[in-house]
């Protein structure tokens, strides 16, 4: 599941990717998260949310478990699906950087 942080390196409200083997938690940028588990949905995905963890500001969330049995395409699938879903509710910054939270 490699291709997970490298796909996501390049989106502003992803503020860390962290995991192993098929197993990735995707911090997101605050207010995101809900509006992406919509967008998931959409795509018939769904990713495990999280909330609340660690200190102040608190961090919010999506975990990627795919089944142990998951193909490349699989993988490839829900990448392209958490990267989707994160775009549609990222708008373009009018300050020539990466897109904020919609």
């Amino acid at each position: 599941m490699r291709r997970v942080p490298a796909s996501l390196a390049d989106l502003r409200p992803v503020r860390d990717v962290r995991g192993q083997g098929h197993l990735y938690a995707v911090e997101l940028a605050p207010g995101l998260l809900w509006p992406l588990m919509q967008e998931a949905e959409k795509r018939d995905v769904f990713f495990y949310p999280f909330t609340g963890a660690g200190g102040h500001p608190r961090s919010e969330g999506a975990v990627v478990a795919p089944a142990l049995t998951s193909t490349a395409e699989d993988i490839d699938f829900l990448t392209s699906a958490l990267c989707g879903a994160v775009s549609a509710r990222t708008k373009p910054s009018t300050a020539g950087g990466r897109g904020q939270p919609t």
